[in-house]
């Protein structure tokens, strides 16, 4: 029995669909691992925090990562060790800046200018000709820019560490006026003024130099409930990254699961709708497939039938055209269905949506569901009915 091309068009349908259904199969069980594997790392996670609450800390727990609740406050002041300037607080935030000459990171050509401004990071301290005067430098700073931690950090009377302590400061200050007789005394030969949020050190107040310093202090504190995750060593909580949680303390009294993060609880549940909208999405077009390539197919023993078959007599002159004419056919014959296919596209989109709740996923199912039905027609499109020509009628069409 000869192989016709509606036969070949047909085998060709049903393998593609084949193929799409093992695509949709993959789609969902990559939902279903993801899930799982998810579920697994958070139920790892949580499963390894002893949960103290307000008792305490159990020396039995040494090493383990202990959830507290209890009031976050410090015995003392917190101290900058450069100037000597405290303040009450769990962190002190110094932040330094230099009047500086940027001018030095230009080309060697560039015979511009000045250009002055404020900067945390010290521009390098090579020179460029400008004018033939040497370009000055910018001097060393005399202390960064830091943040110090209280020592004396509790919450609910267990001793934390700096970490801790810092990420319990949710309340900020600037105390820069406080700290203006340190920051005189430790520079004794620059003279001291406050502007604004800043205390400023130049050695001539009236015009701006080369190596004028500005200085910003800034407290974080907290006397409030707090809950914190942490590692247990030697009657201390110490801050420490451990599996999937990304925050060491929380204001009030919170659950371990509100330390995960947003949308890390959600994950499961995400890639398990992601999955399974693609997946029916895909399905679906395998469906169309499977009920086109069987719909109306031609009996391989008959020389002819009713009906044109123009799509596929036009798809076998494709062959013929160049490159730009060919897209331009392959257009004008897809455009028909595609209309067609437009109003079951739309609805396996928003098929896809109710499954994902997601409008990325509406559109990528509307698009694939769209495409694959205008594949499915095309490809199984009726073959032209014309009888083949015997060799005589070829031969006198040759001469």
């Amino acid at each position: 029995m000869p192989i016709t091309l509606a036969s070949r068009r047909l085998s060709t349908a049903v393998l593609v669909g084949v193929c799409a259904c093992a695509l949709a199969l993959v789609a969902m069980a990559w939902g279903e691992v993801t899930a799982r594997n998810q579920r697994r790392a958070i139920d790892a996670t949580l499963g390894a925090i002893v949960d103290r609450g307000t008792r305490g800390l159990d020396p039995a727990d040494e090493g383990r990562m202990v959830r507290i609740v209890g009031r976050l406050a410090a015995d003392g002041p917190v101290t900058d060790g450069d100037t000597g300037f405290s303040a009450p607080g769990l962190a002190l935030e110094r932040e330094v800046e230099m009047w500086q000459d940027f001018r030095l990171l230009r080309s060697p050509g560039d015979r511009s200018g000045p250009d002055l401004r404020w900067s945390a990071i010290r521009i390098p301290t090579w020179r460029l000709e400008d004018s033939n005067r040497p370009a000055p430098d910018n001097p060393e700073f005399p202390f960064a820019s830091h943040v110090f931690s209280n020592t004396t950090a509790r919450i609910g009377g267990v001793p934390v560490d700096a970490g801790l302590a810092r990420a319990g400061g949710f309340d900020s200050s600037v105390v820069s006026a406080d700290a203006l007789p340190a920051l005189a005394r430790r520079l004794p030969e620059l003279a001291a003024g406050l502007d604004r949020d800043w205390v400023v050190l130049s050695a001539t107040p009236a015009v701006r130099r080369i190596g004028d310093l500005r200085v910003s202090y800034r407290t974080r504190g907290g006397d409030r409930i707090v809950t914190a995750i942490g590692r247990q060593r030697e009657g201390r909580l110490y801050r420490e990254a451990f599996g999937l949680l990304q925050s060491a303390v929380l204001s009030g009294d919170e659950p371990a699961e509100a330390f995960l993060g947003f949308g890390v609880l959600e994950g499961p549940s995400n890639a398990q709708l992601w999955g399974r909208g693609v997946g029916i999405a895909i399905l679906a077009g395998a469906l169309a497939f499977f009920f086109l390539g069987g719909f109306r197919p031609r009996d391989p023993d008959a020389q002819s039938s009713e009906g044109t078959g123009w799509p596929l007599a036009a798809s076998d002159a494709l062959g013929y055209l160049p490159g730009p004419a060919l897209v331009a056919v392959l257009i004008l014959l897809l455009l028909p269905f595609a209309m067609m296919a437009l109003p079951a596209a739309v609805a396996l989109g928003f098929m896809a949506y109710w499954m994902a709740q997601n409008w990325v996923a509406m559109l990528a199912g509307t698009a694939a569901a769209l495409a694959l039905a205008v594949a499915a027609l095309f490809v199984t499109a009726r073959p032209p009915d014309t009888p083949p020509k015997t060799r005589c009628e070829k031969f006198d069409l040759m001469l």
